[in-house]
């Protein structure tokens, strides 16, 4: 009796922020409501009478490899992590994960994406959640005179930028308030990065603050129509994320890897984001 007293007073104190529900109901939070997920191809990691799931967050591990299920370069099959330091800073510190989420489909998709984007990366060049490098490092070897630039904010994955492109100039630290100057940079690139944040429209202003006038902010995300991947917290369609960009004039628009990702190229408000 006193117990059960006491659990339901925890799950009013915590609603807010934290659901309970019991072991045997897998699942995630998304937008503030819990939906059933399959996890058999995963493990949790805090598990035990009850999970406990931050809104937003989850921790999770995939399973021994050697089943079968998954090609090992599909995103689906790579480490699922929180959004926590902690978590990114062991992800790019794995070679063995690293080669594993730079497989075929990847770096096929990053050659898609310059394609599609070259005729607006120029000059002074950002690279925002830079992770592996290897994106920049392709933009750096097919741009000319272009100064080069990664911004992350887990050590791993500077140092893992710094070792593929030593060229450029990496920088740990938060989006929110990356410390760059006013109208910084000519391009700035946001690959696959806003569907991990909290917030995302704070991030873009952060991101529109630190562009040149005449700079061009390239983001791709995946398309939430598509997407499922419970590593995500955000689930976008088209119509869905321009409601985040007024302000933010959109000069070009298209769809990459056969419909699932987003391409927007963005340029600089003339008075923020509203």
């Amino acid at each position: 009796m006193i117990i059960n007293l006491f659990m339901r007073a925890l799950r009013r104190a915590m609603q807010n922020e934290y659901l309970i529900v019991d072991a045997e109901r897998e699942g995630i939070i998304r937008e503030g409501q819990f939906i059933p997920c399959d996890f058999t191809r995963y493990e949790l990691v805090d598990k035990a009478t009850h999970l406990v799931l931050e809104k937003g967050k989850y921790r999770i591990t995939q399973k021994e490899a050697g089943s079968g299920r998954r090609r090992r370069d599909e995103p689906s099959a790579m480490l699922v992590i929180d959004n926590s330091k902690d978590s990114y800073d062991r992800f790019w510190g794995d070679e063995e994960i690293i080669g594993d989420y730079l497989g075929e489909s990847r770096l096929a998709f990053f050659d898609e994406l310059h394609e599609a984007c070259k005729a607006f990366i120029t000059g002074r060049i950002l690279d925002i959640g830079c992770g592996s490098g290897e994106f920049l490092k392709i933009v750096a070897s097919r741009t000319p005179g272009g100064k080069f630039h990664g911004f992350d904010f887990s050590w791993s994955g500077v140092l893992r930028s710094r070792s593929v492109l030593p060229e450029g100039e990496f920088v740990n630290g938060d989006i929110y308030a990356t410390g760059y100057r006013d109208d910084s940079f000519d391009t700035i690139l946001c690959i696959e990065v806003l569907e991990h944040l909290e917030h995302p429209r704070q991030a873009l202003q952060e991101l529109a603050r630190i562009c040149r006038e005449d700079g061009k902010l390239i983001v791709t995300i995946p398309n939430g129509v598509y997407d499922s991947y419970v590593g995500h917290l955000h689930f976008w369609s088209e119509s869905d994320f321009r409601q985040l960009l007024p302000g933010l004039p959109v000069h070009e628009f298209r769809y990459l890897e056969n419909d699932r990702t987003m391409l927007f190229i963005l340029g600089k408000p003339h008075h923020g984001i509203s």
